[in-house]
Order: structure tokens, then C-alpha cells, then sequence
């Protein structure tokens, strides 16, 4: 793999990530490759710098936003082209600089020019509603049973308890994912 020769911006330490940085960076068989550090231009060109290694060896590389395929918001993910590792830069780690004067700047807009008269691309907003909803249906369904199960023996029935479970188990998951997609 061929080095990069020049500094590049990064965010600085504690800033909330903007863009495509922070996704998972995957190949086009679907192995993790890393995670986007942050996006950059460099004489007129843009790349994905990809982080990867262990945080005490962080090994960074530079790949074309060309060579990117695929670009998954629900699922916090980018898919790279077969083949996109031989046009990736290796960087330098010591040449990184959180903002400040370098060569390639980082760029916060990363999405592909929109062709004339295309209808504009809307990302799914995340609502409270939904696992508002599961919460309180499962405390319904909760309160319900105890009622009936203190007044008769429920025996075999009891089975029905796991559905108010579920319903607490499919809140939580849309909980974690609305705080994960506002991250």
C-alpha cells in the first residue's frame, strides 16, 4: 500500500462526529474493516480516512469516497467496491492534526452531487412514539395479568407473561436505537 505524504484534518478530540464518521466500514463481502475517523479533501479529491488496529496501535488509511458503494444510515455502515484496497493511502498517525493548518482539510458534506430534477433523498427520522407505545402496552398487558392472575390460577397460562416481556424487550430496542441514531 502506498503512503500518503501529507497532513490531514481531523476532528478535534470530543466533537460530536458530523457525516459519515463514525460508521463501520465494511468490504464488498461484508467484513469490518474499520471505522470512518472522518472525511477529507486533498487536491481536489475526497477520501474516507479509515480507522483501524487497536487503540494502542491505530493504524489509519485513506480511501477514495469514489471507492465507496454503498452508504447504510440505518445500519451505521459504508461498503467499500471490490478492489478498493488498491487505491487506499496508508497515513500516517503522527501527521494527523485536530484542526488547525494541513493539507487536506476535512470536509463535513459527504454525499454524492444529486443529479438535476432527482427527487431529494429523505433519511427515516427516528420517533419516541414507538417504544412509547411498547412500554405502555407491555405495562398494560403486565397489569392485566397480575389482575387475572390474582384473582384464578393461571397454571399453563402463565406463558402469557412472556408477552409483556417482549413487548418490554421491543421497547428498549427501538430506545436504543433512537439514542444511538441521535448520537
Amino acid at each position: 500500500m502506498r503512503a500518503a505524504d501529507w497532513t490531514y484534518e481531523l476532528p478535534r478530540g470530543g466533537e460530536d462526529s458530523d457525516g459519515i464518521e463514525g460508521y463501520n466500514v465494511e468490504a464488498a463481502d461484508g467484513e469490518l474493516l474499520g471505522v470512518v475517523a472522518t472525511v477529507v479533501e486533498h487536491a481536489g479529491r475526497r477520501y474516507v480516512v479509515v480507522q483501524h488496529g487497536s487503540p494502542v496501535r491505530r493504524e489509519l488509511e485513506a480511501v477514495p469516497l469514489d471507492e465507496v458503494v454503498e452508504v447504510d444510515h440505518t445500519g451505521l455502515a459504508i461498503r467499500l467496491r471490490r478492489g478498493s484496497e488498491a487505491a487506499a493511502l496508508a497515513l500516517d498517525p503522527s501527521r494527523g492534526v485536530e484542526g488547525g493548518d494541513c493539507d487536506a482539510r476535512r470536509v463535513l458534506e459527504t454525499g454524492p452531487p444529486v443529479p438535476a430534477g432527482a427527487p431529494p433523498v429523505v433519511e427515516p427520522t427516528p420517533s419516541v412514539a414507538g417504544y412509547v407505545a411498547c412500554f405502555a402496552a407491555g405495562a398494560i398487558a403486565l397489569l392485566a395479568l397480575v389482575v387475572v392472575a390474582m384473582t384464578r390460577h393461571l397454571g399453563v397460562w402463565g406463558i402469557l407473561f412472556a408477552v409483556p416481556v417482549a413487548l418490554f424487550v421491543a421497547g428498549g430496542t427501538l430506545l436504543y436505537r433512537f439514542v444511538r441514531y441521535r448520537r
